[in-house]
This record gives structure tokens, C-alpha cells and sequence, in this order.
């Protein structure tokens, strides 16, 4: 099964359920997580962090089982959980930027401007790894073990 595109990653940050993929309802709780964590008392982030790296474990998983990657590919630096998480967390920062400043705010078109150039990145990392181009980081053996025995705790 193919990667999901950066326009099926943003559906999901918006709540979007109806596009069938295994990793967009992970991606969808990230997107949840990022949201609840803006609005959050200092005391709920760490278990706020503590899912959401549970939920980056996850997507690592599926796309080392899924994924065959050639060895003599150009490693990335992140794995596509990360790379996820980052989309998501931006994409709550620019809706929230957007519903609580003008829209001649420069930090609203410049949050907008930086998920822009983080989907567009994602997408031409999508593309390079499915051509055998690029390769992602692998989540360690320990990790998915770990990640499959404490997914409602943090470790």
C-alpha cells in the first residue's frame, strides 16, 4: 500500500475520517493531540506528549512492515511519524493563528506559508521513498515491542 499524499494528511488534521488508509486515523488523533495541547494546563502535556509519541511509534511500525526500503538509498533524517507530527502540530498552530487573529496578520499567512512548505516537502519525501530513492529511519525492534505493550502508558 502507497504512502499517503500530503492532501490525504490534511484532510485528516481536519477531522476528515472517510479517506481509507491505515495510518490517517493515527494521523487524525495526532492532529486531536496538537489541538488539545495548545490549549492545554502545563500539567496535561506530558500525557499529551506521551500519546502522541505513542501515535508516532505506531506510524513508524506500519511503515516498517509495509515499506520495503533499499539499503543503498539516501537515509532521511526523520522517520515519517515525525515528519507527521510536525505537519500536524503546524497545521493546529496555523488554525488556531487563523481563528484568533486578522487575516492581515502576518503571522497568520506565514503560519500558512510554513505548513505549505511542510506539506510539499512531506509529498516530494513520499515520492522519493516509494521510488527507492529515499529511505526512512526504522523504528528500533525494542520500540515496537514497547509500543505494542504500553499504548495507553509512556514509558
Amino acid at each position: 500500500m502507497r504512502l499517503p499524499t500530503k492532501n490525504m494528511v490534511i484532510a485528516a488534521c481536519c477531522g476528515n475520517a472517510d479517506l481509507a488508509h491505515p495510518i490517517l486515523p493515527a494521523i487524525a488523533r495526532l492532529s486531536a493531540l496538537h489541538r488539545d495541547r495548545l490549549a492545554a494546563d502545563p500539567v496535561d502535556l506530558r500525557g499529551i506528549d506521551c500519546a502522541r509519541g505513542t501515535l508516532v511509534r505506531e506510524i513508524d511500525h506500519w511503515v516498517a512492515l509495509e515499506h520495503r526500503q533499499r539499503p543503498a538509498a539516501y537515509l532521511h533524517t526523520e522517520s515519517l511519524g515525525s515528519v507527521v507530527d510536525r505537519m500536524t502540530r503546524t497545521h493546529a498552530w496555523a488554525c488556531q493563528l487563523l481563528l484568533s487573529a486578522s487575516g492581515a496578520d502576518l503571522s497568520v499567512h506565514s503560519a500558512w506559508t510554513v505548513l505549505a512548505e511542510l506539506t510539499d516537502a512531506y509529498q516530494d519525501l513520499v515520492t522519493e521513498v516509494e521510488c527507492g530513492r529515499r529511505r526512512l529511519p526504522l523504528t528500533q525492534p525494542w520500540e515496537i515491542i514497547a509500543a505494542d505493550s504500553t499504548r495507553s502508558g509512556c514509558w
